[in-house]
């Protein structure tokens, strides 16, 4: 749900021609409700991976149980078509970006894809998720 600006508050901001404004700002109690929710999300999707990070799991592994959390929380929410252009259209969600499982001295962002050699975490290993 977008909030509209009335003509008051348009003069008020130095708008001109009567326009409406969308209001996708934090000053949308809707923006700031998706905001806690991903935010919800995300820390319940590194709960898993945290809980299985272990010595003998592989990385890419950790990556999949993170994406797929978000994915299976990300579907039951949202779900109501929006109005764009006069078209009902689903609302796009999922991950914007993917589960990252760096170890020791890599520093950030490290998601390996299917065809990359395994890498399997070994006691010892610092991990960061």
């Amino acid at each position: 749900k977008k909030n509209k600006m009335s003509s008051s508050d348009e003069e008020s901001n130095g708008s001109s021609q009567g326009e409406e404004k969308d209001m996708n700002d934090l000053s949308n109690t809707d923006v700031i409700n998706k905001y806690r929710t991903a935010g919800e999300f995300a820390n319940y999707a590194l709960g898993l991976v945290v809980a299985a990070t272990v010595t003998g799991a592989k990385v890419l592994d950790l990556c999949k149980i993170g994406d797929a959390a978000i994915l299976q929380k990300t579907d039951t929410v949202f779900n109501k078509p929006v109005v764009v252009d006069g078209q009902k259209q689903k609302v796009e969600k999922g991950i914007a970006f993917p589960t990252c499982v760096s170890l020791n001295n890599v520093l950030g962002n490290f998601s390996p894809r299917e065809s990359d050699k395994e890498v399997v975490l070994q006691e010892g290993y610092c991990s960061k998720s």
